[in-house]
């Protein structure tokens, strides 16, 4: 058991660290038809604004998670909620388009800052049942930052979008008294100097990442242009370049531990929580398209509409966490099959009124189910050494899920719907949902493979290494970061 384990403020600290980088997603959303009118910018522009945070952000995980690893996660917590803090204050006082989208892109690298932390100190101060509740908040902060930023955006801009800074403002007073509080209230984790950054992995896997998720997030605002596409070939001759490099570096110095995926069950876990991911965000955007475009909805509207959705994400993941502990728990089969049949049922009845409201809440639900209890499994099988190469690559796994479901699927419905015709786009909106359907359903049978192989899993890896952990977590370790 780690000897200075995290408590309810400290982890609170964490969830909301976690919490505004989700929030800045969907908040800025809301807010872009406003920017486009209010700074001006161009409909490019705004995709960039959109897209710099997320690919940013996305693409840079795994070498926030090694950074904590060798300067302190507490430490690079801090550093990473102040940078977002200030980019924060830079976007808001933009003074045109391309100011805006180079502080979105600092707040990405802020983001990338700050998640893997989250997920590494909660994996070194806890363990058993109480890490199991701890990432039942992790999810919860995760999917509601989702709806509070629709719902926040709409009421931040207000009626005629003349507020739309405020969205970005917001995070300043946020962020310092974060920053404040996460010296006193997180438990820091002893420095590894000796542990390789390995920066041409990094800048191999970061390069691939973004080559190959740029073109998906911005090919249909830009039309698929053939230089978009060979930016796409480039990513995946990257992408090779980056799994060679990764094989002929030490397993502990590279970039990305190959060593995880040798752990009963990992690849399985990971497997369905990008499915789940992109499944998720695949049906969010798609429903929020639908309900503007096609339904004539306001943001704010829309957002209250898919609240059931988000909710049961969130009332789920906090349950799921006192009983869905270990490789033999059912829960996630159970959840995310519930989900893809719920998912159908939304493609049939539509997202709105009563049926859609209840079949959106059994989606969420079951999503809730199957999200943290798999990312508990997943941990449970990993050492505590590779608890930073196992955040960073866990959080970079469900984010790249999430950015393909929005991409691929949600580009699917845009290219078919005729927006804003309201029968072609109900059409189209029941087969991505049944396509979605589909993807849960795979998501599913990934987590029954990751249930059968908890039968054989040795016990939780995070006792394995008890003095070295407690060591890891002591008061000198404090004084260190």
């Amino acid at each position: 058991m780690p000897n200075n384990r995290i408590k309810a403020t400290g982890l609170a600290i964490l969830l909301i660290g976690e919490f505004m980088t989700t929030l800045d997603v969907s908040i800025v959303n809301v807010a872009l038809p406003s920017i486009g009118a209010r700074l001006p910018a161009s409909g490019s522009a705004l995709v960039l604004v959109s897209a710099g945070y997320t690919l940013t952000y996305a693409t840079l995980l795994m070498l926030g998670a090694r950074l904590g690893d060798r300067y302190g996660h507490r430490r690079v917590f801090i550093v990473g909620v102040a940078s977002f803090t200030f980019a924060s204050l830079a976007c808001g006082l933009a003074p045109n388009a391309a100011s805006l989208v180079a502080a979105r892109v600092l707040q990405g690298i802020g983001g990338a800052l700050i998640a893997p932390q989250v997920l590494s100190i909660i994996q070194l101060s806890t363990t058993g049942r109480e890490r199991a509740r701890a990432l039942g908040w992790y999810a919860a902060a995760i999917s509601v930052g989702g709806v509070a930023g629709q719902l926040l955006g709409g009421l931040l801009t207000g009626p005629d979008g003349e507020f739309w800074r405020a969205v970005f403002l917001i995070n300043g007073p946020v962020g310092v008294v974060l920053m404040i509080a996460a010296v006193h209230h997180v438990p820091a984790t002893h420095p590894d100097p000796a542990r390789s950054v390995d920066a041409r992995g990094a800048a191999l896997m970061s390069t691939a990442a973004l080559a190959i998720t740029a073109p998906l997030v911005l090919g249909p605002e830009l039309g698929w242009p053939l230089w978009l596409l060979a930016i796409a070939a480039v990513g995946v001759v990257l992408a090779a370049g980056t799994i060679l490099h990764l094989r002929s570096t030490h397993e502990d110095q590279a970039i990305l531990n190959l060593g995880l995926l040798r752990h009963a069950g990992v690849k399985a876990g990971a497997g369905s929580l990008f499915a789940t991911m992109a499944a998720y965000g695949g049906l969010l955007f798609s429903t929020m398209l639908l309900l503007q475009d096609a339904e004539g909805m306001s943001p704010l509207g829309s957002g209250l509409a898919v609240t059931p959705y988000i909710l049961g994400f969130a009332a789920t993941s906090l349950i799921a966490g006192r009983s869905a502990w270990g490789g033999r728990s059912s829960a996630p089969v159970v959840g995310l099959s519930a989900t893809a049949v719920a998912y159908a049922a939304v493609g049939l009845t539509g997202p709105s009124g009563l049926t859609g409201g209840l079949a959106l809440a059994v989606a969420g639900a079951g999503i809730g189910l199957g999200f943290g209890p798999v990312l508990a499994q997943v941990t449970h099988r990993v050492p505590t050494r590779q608890a930073a190469d196992a955040s960073g690559a866990l959080t970079s796994i469900a984010q790249m899920g999430y950015l393909a479901g929005v991409a691929v699927l949600g580009t699917w419905f845009v290219t078919t719907a005729q927006l804003p015709q309201p029968r072609p786009a109900s059409d189209a909106y029941l087969a991505v949902a049944l396509a979605i359907s589909a993807v849960a359903l795979a998501a599913a049978g990934l987590a029954a493979r990751l249930a059968v192989t908890g039968r054989s899993a040795r016990p939780d890896a995070a006792d394995e290494g008890i003095t070295k952990q407690a060591e890891a977590c002591s008061p000198d370790a404090r004084r260190q970061s």
